[in-house]
């Protein structure tokens, strides 16, 4: 796929959901969010969550890789905006997409990672065999890790995707986290549980492509990758 093309692989059929109150004068038509996970992280490749009030992980040189890919396979879409998580593994994947965009990136803290509580910075792995349920938090009146709660993040994203529309940017690139993201796209889908929408996949610097008209999400695509990642 040249650097021109549109991300169409992985597409998912289109969903729309009422989010809102009618779009104003002025606003016909969709804004167009191209949601990017940050790439591959020091994390996730030790398979721990991440310790963002401690030593925030970076990207390994494989991410940066996948971050520059990303911003190329992103050329040509007329994209006016990129706004980015303030976690360092995000802002470098922003930057290598900016760049190629001949865009800055804004920093946004609505597109930050998910407050992970006491999670931050244990194994992954090891909190799984301790307890297999542990992300039913995200959902229920629990706080024995003291999670961000998904209602909280899905109101942040949301808030940012109104706020790019109401500023009349007609598309933006936002470059997050995988649950963030998950919350976005479980909103559009208008889904009244996650579900299974929580195991969604949303992989490194993966493209995920959503529509916004002031009042109605398009779900255009979900996790859209290079073909060679998909057949590893």
């Amino acid at each position: 796929m040249n650097s021109g093309s549109r991300p169409a692989a992985r597409e998912e059929p289109t969903a729309k959901r009422r989010v809102g109150g009618p779009a104003g004068a002025g606003n016909a038509g969709f804004t167009t969010i191209y949601c990017v996970r940050h790439g591959e992280s020091e994390s996730n490749v030790s398979g721990h969550f991440p310790d963002d009030d401690g030593s925030s992980p970076m990207l390994t040189e494989r991410g940066k890789r996948q971050a520059a890919q990303a911003g190329e396979h992103l050329q040509g879409l007329g994209i006016d905006a990129v706004f980015t998580s303030p976690m360092p593994r995000a802002k470098q994947t922003a930057e290598y997409i900016a760049r190629e965009l001949g865009l800055e990136a804004t920093v946004d803290r609505r597109l930050r990672e998910v407050d992970l509580g006491k999670l931050s910075g244990r194994s992954y792995s090891e909190t799984v065999r301790e307890d297999p349920r542990w992300f039913e938090e995200y959902f229920d009146d629990g706080n024995r890790y003291g999670l961000e709660k998904f209602s909280a993040i899905t109101a942040r994203m949301l808030s940012l995707v109104r706020h790019i529309r109401d500023r009349g940017i007609g598309s933006a690139v936002l470059v997050s986290h995988l649950d963030p993201i998950r919350a976005l796209v479980i909103a559009a889908m208008d889904a009244q549980s996650a579900g299974p929408l929580r195991n969604i996949e949303i992989g490194n610097a993966s493209i995920t492509i959503l529509g916004y008209d002031g009042s109605n999400f398009a779900v255009r695509a979900t996790n859209w990758l290079p073909m060679e990642r998909y057949l590893r």
